[in-house]
């Protein structure tokens, strides 16, 4: 769950409806480079209710913005919690991207590897075929078993 002083502030940057004050909030919070501002960004910032208020382009340049805080993290923990969003974030556009977040980590840290693992099998099309990409990429091994798992099962990959 994020911080509830959080979701404030993201609910009224969204109610103004003011993009340049929505990416503001952004950046603040990943200024704190803690694993609580991850769960901000990732769940409160980009939570459904905001990303279905704003346009195709200004949903683009939150992510985009988000992406770039991210990646300028350096706290374990607020890493780590970047690791279990890329799986577990409930809109596939934001897993997409938070793959590009953990690609900063590839190929030394082993989290970053297990959650390209995990993002293999998700059922959205779109977030699989990138984290194959991206296995391909970075040569990741230890993703061959979960590649062969989705080659020898007749089930497709996910959904359109």
């Amino acid at each position: 769950m994020p911080p509830p002083e959080a979701v404030k502030q993201f609910d009224a940057a969204v109610q103004s409806q003011d993009l340049q004050s929505l990416l503001a909030v952004v950046h603040r919070i990943g200024q704190q480079d803690t694993k609580e501002a991850v769960l901000a960004i990732a769940y409160a910032g980009l939570a459904e209710s905001v990303l279905v208020s704003l346009s195709a382009e200004q949903t683009q340049q939150v992510l985009q913005t988000a992406q770039e805080v991210l990646t300028r993290m350096t706290d374990t923990r607020a890493w780590k919690a970047t690791y279990k969003a890329t799986y577990k974030h409930p809109d596939w556009r934001v897993r997409v991207m938070l793959l590009d977040v953990v690609r900063h980590r590839l190929p030394d840290e082993k989290r970053a590897e297990k959650a390209v693992i995990k993002a293999i099998g998700d059922g959205t099309d779109a977030v699989a075929i990138k984290a194959i990409e991206m296995a391909g990429e970075f040569n990741l091994k230890r993703t061959v078993p979960k590649l062969m798992q989705m080659v020898t099962t007749p089930e497709p990959i996910g959904k359109c």
